[in-house]
């Protein structure tokens, strides 16, 4: 089931929007947004722009993501 968010009335009343990545647009420890996730994550960016859209990780640069590496390719990116 897909639930359509509408960025452009959501916009109306905040200036960012804020994305969990793990499990959300991406698989556990996985950098490549899902398939599925793509076209809200993209629509959010149309709207927001990018520097309008944060996308948070709770396990990249903690000792879960070893050497930081997580971390270091999601800046980058």
């Amino acid at each position: 089931m897909f639930i359509a968010l509408n960025y452009t009335a959501l916009k109306e009343y905040v200036d960012v929007v804020g994305f969990d990545k793990d499990n959300t647009l991406t698989g556990r420890y996985e950098n490549e947004i899902h398939p599925d996730a793509r076209f809200g994550l993209d629509q959010a960016m149309q709207v927001f722009g990018k520097e309008g859209v944060a996308i948070l990780s709770n396990s990249a640069g903690t000792k879960d993501d070893p050497g930081y590496i997580d971390a270091l390719e999601i800046e980058a990116a």
